[in-house]
């Protein structure tokens, strides 16, 4: 009836943030983000949350990352495991993508890290119809400008599939995913071919090869 059911917060004396997307089965809320950080900008561990769904209550969490700066930005699920993807300054010489692979109970099976020297992030992720982890996100490291769009596969094992890149030789971006058939659906922004400084953009993709249409 719209009416409130609760409503809970959990964290450190220092900045703590959950940043959007979430699991949820049928007895658990699981939520992805930053604690102990500095401030928004500074500092933090990616964080796994698991909360009770009928009452909201903290269970259990886990932190990842090292002293300088990781956060996870987006969460999916195969109904079995939980996958975090996000970002991280704690590997190599710049930003980061990483993928991580939980249980339900939230211990960590693997970790993958993808990127160059440019700089990575990634904030969106999505399981399709055979398993493969499919991430969003965005690369100065490698394509065509200062700013492209990354799609990456991984398999359950954590193993690289393949990575697809899109972009012009202005800025584009990406953080939405959507996986829906034999496709994938990347929601973003561009300025190549913009009507004014900026446009928003919609991708379908291959989700089998990762195949784009050009830019």
């Amino acid at each position: 009836d719209g009416s409130l059911a609760w409503a809970k917060s959990w964290g450190t004396p220092k900045f703590d943030e959950a940043d959007g997307q979430m699991v949820v089965d049928e007895n658990y809320i699981y939520v992805s983000g930053r604690m102990e950080a500095a401030n928004v900008l500074l500092g933090g561990q990616a964080v796994i949350a698991k909360f009770s769904k009928v009452s909201g209550d903290f269970v259990d969490h886990r932190i990842w990352g090292g002293k300088i700066f990781s956060d996870d930005l987006g969460m999916t699920s195969d109904g079995t495991y939980l996958y975090v993807a996000g970002l991280t300054l704690d590997h190599g010489n710049s930003g980061q993508i990483f993928l991580l692979k939980y249980d339900k109970g939230l211990n960590l099976l693997w970790q993958q890290i993808w990127g160059g020297a440019g700089g990575e992030s990634a904030r969106a992720a999505a399981v399709d119809s055979t398993g493969n982890i499919l991430i969003a996100g965005n690369t100065d490291s490698y394509g065509n400008g200062k700013g492209d769009i990354a799609l990456l596969s991984f398999n359950p094992e954590g193993i690289l599939n393949w990575s697809s890149l899109w972009g012009g030789s202005l800025k584009d971006a990406t953080q939405g995913i959507a996986v829906s058939s034999e496709f994938v659906y990347l929601v973003g922004s561009t300025e190549n071919g913009s009507q004014g400084l900026n446009d928003a953009l919609l991708i379908k993709a291959d989700a089998h090869t990762g195949q784009m249409p050009m830019p």
